[in-house]
C-alpha cells in the first residue's frame, strides 16, 4: 500500500507522481484479487469435492453398520411377540399405511413374512361401511376385510 498519509488527511488532489503510484497499486491489487479469487474457487471445489466424498463414506459406513445389526439376528418368534407390542392401543385397528401392522409390513422383505406368518397381528379389525359410501369405497373395503382376515388364520377375531 502506498504511504500516502498527508493524501488522506487533506483533501487536495494527488500530484501527477502520486497519481501514478496508486493507478500503479490498483492495478497490481486487481490481478492480486483475480488471483487469489481463482485460487479460492479451486479451494472451494475442492473442498465441495471432499464433502462429498466424505459424506459417501459415511452413507456406506451407515450401510454397513445397518447390515451388522443385531435385529438382523432376531429370532423370528421374538421379532413377531415385537410386533405385537407395536399394534396400537384399543381393541380394534382401523388400517392405516403407517402404523402397525400394515407399517411393518413395509420396512423389508422379512419384516413383510414375519408379519404375514403373525396371526394375531391381524385379529383386530374395525371398517365403518357409512350408508353414502359409493359402492367402489364399499367393495375396496370388503377386499381389504377378506384379506385382513385371512392373515389372522383361526385365530379368534375381534371386529
Amino acid at each position: 500500500e502506498p504511504t500516502l498519509q498527508h493524501l488522506r488527511r487533506r483533501n487536495d488532489p494527488p500530484s501527477c507522481l502520486e497519481d501514478a503510484i496508486l493507478r500503479g497499486y490498483l492495478s497490481d491489487s486487481e490481478d492480486i484479487l483475480k488471483s487469489m479469487d481463482t485460487k479460492i474457487a479451486a479451494l472451494q471445489a475442492e473442498l465441495a469435492q471432499r464433502l462429498r466424498e466424505r459424506d459417501t463414506l459415511r452413507a456406506q459406513m451407515d450401510e454397513c453398520k445397518g447390515l451388522l445389526s443385531p435385529l438382523r439376528r432376531l429370532p423370528v418368534e421374538l421379532l413377531s411377540q415385537i410386533f405385537m407390542k407395536c399394534l396400537p392401543g384399543g381393541t380394534f385397528i382401523t388400517p392405516r399405511r403407517f402404523s402397525a401392522p400394515l407399517l411393518l409390513m413395509q420396512v423389508c422383505s422379512t419384516w413383510r413374512r414375519v408379519a404375514l406368518s403373525t396371526p394375531g397381528l391381524w385379529c383386530y379389525l374395525k371398517i365403518e361401511l357409512g350408508p353414502r359410501d359409493e359402492l367402489p369405497t364399499q367393495l375396496g373395503k370388503a377386499d381389504l376385510m377378506r384379506t385382513w382376515l385371512s392373515r389372522a388364520g383361526a385365530r379368534p377375531l375381534n371386529l
